[in-house]
């Protein structure tokens, strides 16, 4: 058996922006993705299928492909250059919204290779994932997401136009999550802002020339631990997410209500729903636990885990 996961992550600084090969800052949570792999039955022969227990829904690979888009990708991939190989995989998904399809990428990228015995590095890790998503997405994918899926940490990453920058960052203290119990869809706000962006490119280049600045001083923030800094920052750079149209009248309401208790909050994402990241006060966080629990919001702390792992026994 081989056991692989890859965390999720949220975005601290640089949504949308960071689709034009603009930097970002990221984070992985404490929250996995986990891939089981098996290409062996109960009396220990070899399996003479392949099936996929994929978030949830079983299928017999390739059947169902858009309902497991990437993992079928992957195993597609892995089968094309390395030859079809038998074995059962499941996974066990995480909630949408903390990068699930990238986890679930990475994951399985790992554990194939590892099934292969490929030996290889994070970094092929990363290539050899970061190629299956942009197929996925049609070349749209800016490959953040799968940074952190396979570092881990917090990470500043930047793609300038196939130059790949990844700077791996202070971990952050007093990091919470905030459900905003709505679904939003990545690929329709990204369409939305880039046409926007075609409508009204020198007011959006001016734009995203901001939120590059707002990264850099993040990160200086978040070096120096001024935490009081970088929530003013994500203040900033929620509030033109907001003006991009990004934001709803409840998302506002959720951020409203915690202040009293946070550095500073903001949508973390495409917008719309999802998740809200917010960093506390240190001396507030039992207090803005206590708030959440009584509005009756999902939340967690958010504690950067580790990057893909894998086991076999």
């Amino acid at each position: 058996m081989i056991h692989s996961s890859a965390p999720g992550k949220l975005m601290l600084l640089g949504e949308h922006s960071v689709v034009y090969g603009n930097p970002c800052i990221a984070t992985s949570i404490n929250k996995r993705l986990d891939v089981y792999l098996n290409d062996k039955n109960e009396h220990g022969k070899e399996l003479k299928c392949t099936t996929i227990d994929a978030l949830g829904i079983k299928s017999k690979f390739p059947s169902n492909f858009e309902q497991h888009k990437f993992l079928n990708l992957t195993i597609a991939k892995f089968f094309e250059k390395y030859g079809h190989k038998n074995f059962k995989l499941t996974t066990k998904p995480m909630p949408k919204g903390l990068g699930s399809s990238s986890a679930v990428v990475v994951a399985g990228v790992k554990a194939l290779s590892t099934l292969y015995n490929l030996n290889w590095s994070n970094d092929e890790i990363f290539k050899f994932s970061y190629d299956i998503v942009k197929e996925g997405q049609k070349g749209k994918a800016s490959g953040y997401d799968i940074a952190v899926a396979v570092y881990g940490g917090t990470i500043r990453y930047e793609n300038k136009k196939g130059n790949i920058h990844i700077k791996k960052l202070k971990n952050i203290r007093n990091l919470i999550a905030i459900d905003t119990g709505v679904k939003s869809s990545t690929t329709e706000l990204v369409r939305e802002i880039s046409e926007k962006m075609e409508k009204y490119g020198q007011i959006f280049c001016g734009i995203f020339k901001i939120i590059n600045k707002i990264v850099d001083e993040g990160e200086k923030e978040i070096t120096d631990e001024n935490y009081k800094g970088l929530g003013e920052l994500m203040n900033i750079n929620h509030g033109i997410l907001n003006a991009m149209g990004l934001s709803t009248y409840e998302i506002e309401n959720l951020i409203n209500g915690i202040k009293p208790y946070s550095y500073g909050a903001k949508i973390s994402g495409a917008g719309r729903g999802d998740y809200i990241i917010a960093i506390c006060k240190e001396q507030s966080k039992n207090n803005l636990m206590n708030y959440l629990r009584d509005v009756k919001t999902e939340h967690f702390e958010i504690l950067q885990d580790k990057g893909v792992d894998v086991e076999i026994y």
